[in-house]
């Protein structure tokens, strides 16, 4: 019963987080829970995310369909920027006297 009462708090918590970064709130709150702490560097950077989302036809859950299908609308509603990676010039002639310089030393030995 612990463990399902810790997975909710978890859940809830990427809930509230997904639904700041829907609105572009100032504070998201990250340390909530171990779920989101380890999801911060992926849902503010240039991972790719998909959620999967579980509906059941029956009527008796309904109301947990309609929970999950308004979660989708606010997690496909999260814009993040997404930044230029920096990529350093690739000097591919020092490359290539860097790694012969070091070859011939270790053949030299």
């Amino acid at each position: 019963m612990g463990e399902t009462i810790a997975i909710n708090k978890s859940l809830s918590s990427l809930a509230l987080d997904i639904h700041a970064l829907a609105r572009r709130t100032s504070h998201v709150p990250w340390r909530a829970s171990q779920l989101t702490r380890a999801l911060a560097p992926a849902l503010l950077g240039t991972a790719r995310i998909a959620i999967i989302i579980a509906l059941s036809p029956a009527a008796t859950h309904n109301s947990e369909s309609l929970a999950a299908l308004r979660f989708a609308v606010s997690a496909k509603a999260v814009v993040r920027p997404v930044p230029v990676p920096s990529t350093p010039s690739l000097d591919l002639p020092a490359w290539r006297d860097a790694v012969s310089v070091t070859i011939s030393a270790s053949t030299a030995t």
